[in-house]
């Protein structure tokens, strides 16, 4: 896949992943490089940056910035070792291009140079998250928790190509696939293949945050790497392609969803408020796929993090026709720069850096 797509969709598997699923997924091993050129400090030269660091009290400004630290924010979670490429929730980056982007202001392009600056630098500068915390009091729509994460420090997943979709139609295909001769070694593999892994998983809902205790009855039901005292959350995910809540008119029994049943041992420090999270949220999860089980109806993820996963479906709005043309510093200091993902990119030779 070409470096410059700054989108990623996440694509149906094809013949390919049958062929090799891990170097698919997670590539050849090698950690991208991200090597500061001459665009990256035309960035940091740029007007923008300026107000990055600084903060601005122009009212059109705010919704720019406002804009694109909520873009930033979202695809922290998903910065990955895979390679160079990212991923952005497709309907936020449609906003992006679509309110943000003007004919001689390409907001798309400094996006990405903003995301090039914090992998190159391997944390987001404090600066930017103090102007987030300014500028959210009345744009209310960027997510801080993520921006804290992201300005201590990267912690990248293995590869956002594993999703929990992705993770289902795997195991679909790998093991449940297979007739019974080989039943038991292609749930071996597949355990191989995906477990141990640093992985994001959206579109979870809430089923309830609880301490751990060994005395709990249903001890089968319990993570089974979390010690007493540690905070427990549990999820359900909805198979696609079922209708929930589906008018029966009295003629047929309402069948219940199927779902895949998430238990998390949560980190001892969490970025999010747990305590105002209500039971039915929708979250993501971010930590380490440790273990499933031999139907995949439960999945065990450990020194897990959770935020909060904003359904962007709906129409999302970032700024009022012509307010970024009002913003003073919406200028093109980056002349040349098509609104695509910028270069620069070169691999880590001799395995430095792994």
């Amino acid at each position: 896949m070409h470096p410059s797509l700054p989108l990623i969709a996440l694509l149906a598997c094809s013949s390919a992943f049958a062929q090799n699923p891990k170097t698919i997924l997670f590539g050849d091993g090698r950690r991208p490089h991200f090597q500061e050129d001459s665009l990256d400090r035309n960035f940091q030269r740029s007007r923008l940056a300026r107000a990055l660091n600084e903060g601005t009290a122009d009212e059109n400004c705010k919704v720019l910035l406002g804009g694109l630290l909520t873009a930033l924010a979202e695809t922290a979670p998903f910065l990955h070792n895979r390679d160079e490429n990212l991923y952005f929730e497709p309907n936020l980056w449609a906003a992006i291009q679509t309110q943000l982007d003007t004919p001689t202001f390409p907001s798309s392009s400094y996006l990405l140079c903003m995301v090039r600056h914090v992998l190159i630098q391997k944390r987001m500068p404090e600066a930017w998250l103090k102007t987030a915390q300014t500028i959210n009091s009345s744009y209310h729509i960027i997510d801080l928790d993520k921006l804290k994460l992201l300005s201590e420090g990267l912690s990248p997943i293995d590869s956002f190509l594993l999703s929990l979709p992705m993770l289902k139609q795997r195991f679909d295909e790998e093991v449940l696939a297979v007739n019974s001769t080989s039943k038991t070694h292609a749930l071996v593999e597949f355990k191989d293949t995906y477990l141990d892994r640093e992985v994001t998983f959206s579109g979870l809902l809430l089923d309830d945050i609880s301490l751990y205790s060994s005395k709990t009855k249903k001890k089968q039901k319990q993570p089974r790497n979390t010690s007493n005292g540690e905070l427990v959350a549990v999820f359900s995910w909805v198979l696609p392609g079922q209708t929930p809540n589906a008018p029966t008119f009295g003629f047929v029994k309402k069948q219940k969803l199927k779902t895949i049943r998430v238990q998390a041992s949560l980190a001892p420090r969490q970025y999010i408020n747990l305590e105002r999270i209500p039971k039915g949220a929708r979250l993501m999860v971010k930590g380490r796929l440790w273990s499933v089980n031999a139907a995949l109806t439960e999945i065990e993820i450990i020194n897990a993090l959770l935020f909060v996963d904003k359904e962007w479906s709906a129409a999302t709005l970032l700024a009022l026709p012509g307010m970024v043309d009002k913003c003073p510093f919406a200028v093109n200091d980056l002349t040349g720069v098509a609104p695509v993902q910028p270069g620069g990119f070169n691999r880590i030779k001799n395995n430095e850096g792994k």
